[in-house]
């Protein structure tokens, strides 16, 4: 794994050679979502850790995107 590290950070092109087979081909998946805009999530050979513990709850006060924090705050807070 050093030699990978090392090969990583100093051989850009033998880089892209070496993750190119070792992430296979990536993949773009379709997200369903309910209320915002759908996005593509990447998908590889290799299964990754989470880089966040759980996704956010959209029935809690502070889920969901900023888009959709913004239109929540203006539902219930309506102008005359």
């Amino acid at each position: 794994m050093s030699r990978l590290q090392e090969v990583l950070e100093r051989r850009t092109a033998r880089s892209a050679l070496l993750l190119r087979r070792f992430l296979g081909p990536i993949r773009l998946e379709p997200v369903p979502v309910e209320v915002g805009r759908p996005y593509y999530r990447a998908a590889t050979a290799i299964d990754t850790l989470a880089l966040i513990e759980t996704p956010p709850e959209l029935d809690g006060p502070d889920g969901g995107s900023t888009s959709l924090r913004s239109w929540r705050w203006r539902d219930s807070n309506p102008r005359p």
